[in-house]
């Protein structure tokens, strides 16, 4: 009995080929937590930057389209390297595109499941086990092994319902931020005159990271649909439409974080870890919480909780039923540790982060703001 090794022609739909391109730019990794290096130098004008990058990469997708005309095959970067400079200029590129996968594969899941996972849940209150991570890594390894196995069929199916639901996920999250947030100055995430061309210009340099990986469907060229009737563009056409699809999410995620986070408070955004989860946990619960009315314990009065829940004052049933309203209620992070207050704090449930920069921003957009 032999085993068949040929690759299976014409079983890539067009939408398949888009969805391995998303698929590779990974555009939810950058909105969750990679934007901060274009934010450190645009600001304010990320969106600007993210528009810049968009715009500027329908020039590599010109290559790609006019290279696979002639030469779509399982080659990929190195059919075209090899047309153009020879077999070992290509056998150069071909290991670079192994070492790349290879961080990719292993660097991903490893972010994810052991660094971004447990803070997530550690962000919501929920602990998770110490071996965690384990399962989670072997778990965005495995399943996506286990595709492999199962054939180009089952896994470019999966790849492409999986692609368009994350375009779909960015652009309705997005939208519903906008409308939460009503900004103010809408066009000022577009106005380069806060940080000069200079800034918008590095921004953009560090906003085309997050299209790499747009050329991974190239090397789907003999197991492509209408590879062969349309000479090849089907490969470029697919890289045109995960482009536009991908580049508009980016720009309307860089726009909704911008304005969401706070335009004038974006140095901490380019220092926050994760800066789009603190963005998209905020909003969805806007509906539940006086968003308005926000109260905040700093300095003594750090010691209210303890106070309160100790003594059985006739306060403390004024204090359950702020926490139960939904008011924010945010304690500063530095003061209960300094009085040792953080046990009381937790025992309330009362989050307790940096408030100086949130004031800072609240003062700017023209909130009142009442100590007692």
């Amino acid at each position: 009995m032999t085993e068949n090794t040929t690759l299976h022609k014409d079983v890539v739909s067009f939408w398949g080929l888009v969805g391995q391109s998303i698929s590779g730019m990974a555009p939810t990794c950058d909105v969750v937590a990679f934007m901060t290096a274009g934010a450190a130098f645009a600001l304010v004008a990320m969106p600007l930057s993210y528009l810049a990058a968009f715009l500027l990469m329908f020039i590599e997708v010109n290559t790609i389209y006019h290279l696979t005309k002639h030469r779509g095959s399982a080659g990929g970067y190195y059919s075209f390297v090899s047309a153009g400079l020879g077999p070992r200029a290509a056998m150069l590129t071909g290991f670079m595109v192994i070492f790349y996968q290879t961080l990719s594969v292993g660097g991903i899941p490893v972010y994810v499941g052991g660094v971004f996972l447990p803070a997530l849940a550690r962000s919501n209150g929920i602990a998770l086990p110490s071996w965690f991570w384990i399962i989670s890594i072997l778990f965005f390894i495995g399943v996506p092994w286990l595709l492999s196995i199962a054939g180009i069929r089952p896994s470019i199916r999966v790849v492409a319902l999986t692609s368009l639901l994350e375009i779909i996920f960015l652009v309705g999250s997005s939208l519903f931020i906008i409308s939460q947030v009503a900004p103010t100055q809408p066009w000022a995430p577009f106005d380069a005159t806060a940080v000069g061309f200079k800034g918008v210009a590095m921004g953009m340099i560090f906003a085309i990271t997050s299209f790499i990986g747009i050329g991974s469907h190239t090397p789907l060229g003999e197991e492509a649909r209408g590879v062969r009737t349309q000479n090849g563009r089907v490969i470029g056409k697919a890289a045109l439409v995960s482009l536009t699809l991908v580049g508009a999410a980016l720009v309307l995620s860089a726009y909704a974080l911008t304005v969401g986070w706070g335009i004038h408070d974006m140095q901490s955004f380019a220092r926050n870890g994760a800066p789009g989860v603190v963005v998209f946990q905020r909003y969805p619960k806007r509906e539940q919480i006086l968003d308005d009315v926000r109260f905040y314990l700093f300095g003594p009065g750090v010691r209210v909780p303890g106070q309160i829940t100790q003594r059985e004052e006739p306060l403390k049933q004024h204090f359950d039923d702020l926490l139960a309203s939904g008011v924010a209620t945010i304690a500063c992070i530095y003061n209960p540790r300094a009085l040792g207050e953080e046990a009381h704090l937790q025992a309330a449930e009362l989050e307790a982060r940096a408030i100086g920069p949130e004031l800072t921003r609240l003062i700017v957009e023209g909130y009142q703001i009442m100590t007692f």
